[in-house]
């Protein structure tokens, strides 16, 4: 239960702000030159970033939904100055990451999205946030990131086009309440990670999971796609259910 969130106001977050050290060494392991060494010739991918850091994602986190979305007209400055602040800031912290282990995928956290579409509109987008996304994924493409991930729930459709002017490639957990055929066929590059319902585990039958698995195939063959339940595994999903399901998928992928 939230019972305030630490910024109102630009002054608030002035002061929020001052608890930054940019000594990042603080924030790395002892061992990180170490480690970066033994990563070189790993044989497993890796990924930076996740929660709470995007640009719709971070303010909302600092403000709450309401004071977001109502500050996107009373007090746009206060916005921009935490998105300019925390842009830099990663920038500068994840240089000295990336400078010495090349990384597979990154991932942008944003849930800025409900069953029935995006909590902003497509001019809010691409006022306070498109600007941010086109310099980190500049940033991140001058050391060769070629994966960047947004991680976003809800029905993205309407979003998708507005991230991939930015640049970015992907998106998880691709919730079910997606028509992932359809976006697919609209959009036939994008990278795209889950989707698979996770109501096939708690109410579904054998009709059920080969119906979702036939989905699966028709969009394995297209390439660019990684199946699983489009969240966590819900607690009261049936364990038989779940058991077929995975062993079916397993033979479909192998």
């Amino acid at each position: 239960m939230v019972l305030d969130y630490p910024i109102r106001t630009t002054e608030d977050f002035n002061n929020y702000k001052e608890l930054y050290d940019k000594d990042f060494k603080k924030r790395l392991p002892d061992c990180f030159d170490e480690l970066a060494i033994g990563l070189k010739n790993r044989d497993f991918p890796i990924r930076l970033g996740g929660s709470p850091f995007g640009f719709c994602g971070l303010p909302r986190h600092l403000m709450g939904d309401v004071n977001y979305m109502m500050g996107l007209y009373d007090n746009p400055g206060l916005i921009e100055n935490i998105n300019d602040f925390y842009l830099d800031f990663v920038m500068d912290y994840w240089s000295e990451i990336l400078d010495k282990i090349d990384m597979d995928w990154v991932m942008i956290w944003e849930d800025m999205a409900f069953k029935t579409g995006s909590f902003i509109s497509r001019e809010a987008f691409r006022k306070f946030l498109t600007p941010y996304y086109r310099k980190f994924v500049d940033f991140l493409k001058q050391f060769g990131v070629k994966n960047i991930i947004v991680d976003c729930d809800g029905l993205v459709g309407e979003l998708i086009p507005l991230w991939l002017e930015t640049g970015v490639t992907g998106i998880f957990p691709m919730e079910a309440v997606n028509d992932l055929v359809e976006i697919r066929k609209n959009f036939p590059k994008l990278q795209m990670l889950g989707g698979v319902d996770k109501k096939i585990l708690i109410k579904g039958g054998q009709k059920s999971i080969d119906e979702e698995l036939g989905m699966i195939s028709s969009l394995l063959a297209t390439g660019g796609f990684i199946p699983h339940i489009d969240h966590s595994i819900p607690m009261d999903a049936d364990w038989h259910l779940f058991k077929e399901y995975r062993e079916k998928l397993n033979n479909l992928l192998e």
